[in-house]
């Protein structure tokens, strides 16, 4: 037979390690790992003197570099001394590919696209139309591949060694099934498929040819059984085990409960510890159907039904409840969600709209920076600590969500929601306590739109202090330490800002200035998270500026806004009586410059239902481990990863997959995005 060696080739040295013929017509493609990031010439040269078994070196027909490079180091035509097997290599190309040092031997992206490349082009020049993978060694030995077939083979049949490491032994039913992709046959249907039962074809979580391997990713999920995929028998059921490490389930769940805590001004250090404690850290069955923090489908209340996001879809199930201070079980029926936000959004919605006959049911939790004050308010409601009225029966909740919260350390989320509400807000409060202690020895502030101090130090005339709208800006800003001589901040009527240079100067370099331009009334920039607790506001349309506390509770020395009237009227307040809401906002200045939040936008459309359509699309695409196991329905993961749409300032709806605070993570989920699923992905 006449032999060839692949044009992939981009390096040379042939090693006297090999035996010339080989004795056998290839019939078998054989994948290494040399244990180190080498490039091909540097596998190369080790090929040419490594001590190999008995013999006097080891070789390979080709090498894989870290970068994708590929070496030629026994010609095909020539048996390598690789495989700790004389049969094995006389039938064999054997392919050494750069990996890690230690754990599974992982190789990268370039190395297993090029494996992939290499060996169909092996094949094709070799008269080989498939490429198989039998799933164990007894098979493989014992199979007489026909003539237009090649099998996948194994170092570790035939030496005690980990080669090719669990990383490309797992996928050795991936790389055949795109090998004969390249090739043009279709890839065999998986062995194993990984259910909650045969019949619900819809809970397939995964699927393998390797049994092994099946068990492990049954093992994630409580319940879960391996089936043959043929005859639907059942072959291994995991335990209650399995599922999420702990920290798994923080990293995964924390840039979604911090993102929407931003939106809803909910602690998210609460909510993480919430999921974890309810599921188990991801390991209930309930996980599965996405609900995490245990939403009951019997919640119907017109008060807030307006604001879910659930679609209906329910699940029953024994669960434990507390009745008059013993633990039972008893038949519940659950929400089912599409994503861990979709539940968390359900969630957060519920706890800020749901009412009673009481009033809103958790009134005070929108704006709370103390997570025990935070969880006590969601186990109480509207009863008391005796008699609670909240979201859980579980006497004992506060002390264990505390308990994970300490545990991990989940209060380095709360940072990015807290920060203003705990200065701007503070310093409103200060100045609400310098009211009353003026008026206690006799002094009162006047409410006066001209001939007032544009700064803290304000005259007191025959016992007044006379104040505009600014002043309380003015005076939060200098108790802030941003303090310039002069400083002043004003909104005109026209939209714009009135300060001078070096205010300007000052203030854009401790703050956020965000120009919304008219573009928002403040109850939708309040809804989409535009406005956060702390913020400063001014306004397009009218001559003036207040402070955004949170939970709709603003500070304002206004005109209108106040219990003073007009000119020279007595202030009792600076709490606002009237709020704004219909009103629109021209700018908002946000004290303290936001760490970046870096997400991963996938889409930008002309409508929400487009940008929603977009985030299901990568939502089921990336329940598989590529593309190209999406494309023939192969190999899903656990979960597909959330997307999120929100209004950007051009109008135009964003599709989000994922938000970081470190940039390399963001960078990751981009790479990982637009390498292994092809998705157009870009972090802004």
């Amino acid at each position: 037979m006449e032999y060839s060696n692949s044009s992939l080739v981009t390096y040379k040295r042939i090693s006297p390690n090999r035996t010339s013929p080989r004795n056998h017509k290839i019939d078998r493609i054989t994948p290494h790992v040399v244990v180190g990031q080498l490039s091909a010439p540097a596998i190369a040269n080790l090929a040419m003197f490594t001590q190999y078994d008995n013999m006097n070196g080891a070789s390979c027909n080709y090498a894989i570099g870290t970068e994708g490079d590929v070496a030629l180091i026994v010609e095909e035509k020539d048996r390598s001394w690789c495989s700790s097997s004389r049969e094995n290599d006389n039938r064999a190309v054997t392919i050494e590919c750069a990996s890690n040092t230690s754990g599974d031997y992982a190789v990268n992206d370039k190395v297993y696209n090029k494996l992939i490349e290499l060996c169909a082009d092996i094949c094709r020049r070799n008269g080989k139309e498939k490429l198989l993978w039998l799933g164990s060694k007894e098979k493989t030995l014992a199979y007489n591949p026909k003539p237009n077939e090649a099998c996948l083979s194994a170092h570790r049949w035939f030496a005690n060694k980990a080669c090719p490491g669990d990383y490309l032994y797992s996928r050795y039913g991936n790389i055949a099934d795109a090998v004969n992709l390249l090739l043009g046959a279709m890839p065999e249907p998986d062995k194993y498929v990984v259910r909650l039962s045969y019949g619900q074809p819809e809970t397939q979580v995964n699927s393998f040819n390797n049994l092994d391997y099946a068990k492990a990713e049954a093992d994630r999920y409580p319940g879960y059984s391996v089936y043959v995929n043929e005859t639907g028998e059942c072959v291994y059921t995991s335990d209650d085990g399995g599922g999420y490490t702990e920290d798994e389930w923080i990293a995964m769940i924390a840039p979604i409960a911090v993102d929407l805590g931003r939106i809803n001004e909910i602690l998210p250090s609460v909510v993480l510890a919430q999921t974890a404690l309810e599921t188990g850290y991801g390991k209930t069955d309930l996980t599965r159907k996405y609900n995490i923090v245990g939403m009951k489908a019997d919640l119907i209340n017109a008060t807030w039904s307006k604001y879910s996001v659930w679609d209906g879809t329910t699940y029953t199930k024994k669960t434990p409840e507390y009745k008059n201070g013993r633990l039972v079980y008893v038949d519940d029926t659950f929400r089912v969600y599409k994503s861990f936000r979709e539940c968390l959004e359900d969630y957060e919605a519920f706890l800020l709209h749901v009412k009673n006959n009481k009033g809103l049911k958790y009134a005070r939790i929108k704006g709370v920076t103390d997570p025990a004050k935070a969880i006590n308010i969601i186990r109480v409601g509207t009863g008391t600590d005796k008699k609670p009225e909240g979201y859980c029966t579980d006497p004992d909740y506060e002390r264990k969500i505390l308990e994970v919260i300490k545990k991990h350390d989940l209060t380095k989320y709360d940072s990015a929601m807290t920060r203003t509400v705990k200065t701007m807000v503070g310093c409103m409060e200060k100045y609400q306590r310098q009211l009353d202690a003026d008026k206690a020895v006799g002094l009162d502030h006047v409410y006066s739109n001209s001939g007032c101090s544009a700064t803290f130090a304000i005259a007191v005339r025959k016992g007044n202090r006379k104040e505009n709208c600014a002043t309380i800006v003015n005076w939060a800003l200098r108790d802030l330490k941003i303090t310039k001589s002069g400083m002043y901040v004003y909104g005109r009527a026209n939209g714009s800002l009135s300060w001078s240079s070096e205010t300007e100067a000052a203030i854009r370099a401790a703050c956020d200035v965000i120009h919304v331009n008219g573009s928002k009334t403040v109850k939708q920039a309040i809804k989409d998270g535009t406005l956060q607790a702390g913020d400063i506001v001014t306004f397009q349309t009218m001559q003036h500026t207040n402070v955004y506390a949170g939970n709709n509770v603003w500070y304002d020395a206004g005109r209108g806004n106040t219990e003073g009237m007009a000119d020279g009227s007595p202030f009792r307040t600076w709490r606002c009586v009237k709020t704004p809401g219909n009103d629109t906002i021209a700018y908002i200045i946000r004290v303290g410059k936001t760490s970046r939040n870096y997400r991963v936008q996938v889409g930008s459309f002309d409508t929400k239902e487009a940008a929603e359509a977009k985030g299901a699309s990568v939502k089921e695409l990336t329940k598989y481990t590529s593309l190209y196991a999406y494309v023939h329905n192969k190999h899903k993961t656990s979960n597909g990863l959330d997307c999120f749409v929100e209004l950007g300032q051009d109008g135009q709806w964003k599709t989000y997959c994922g938000s970081f605070s470190d940039h390399a993570n963001a960078i990751a989920r981009r790479d990982m995005l637009k390498d292994k699923y092809g998705i157009d992905a870009f972090i802004p």
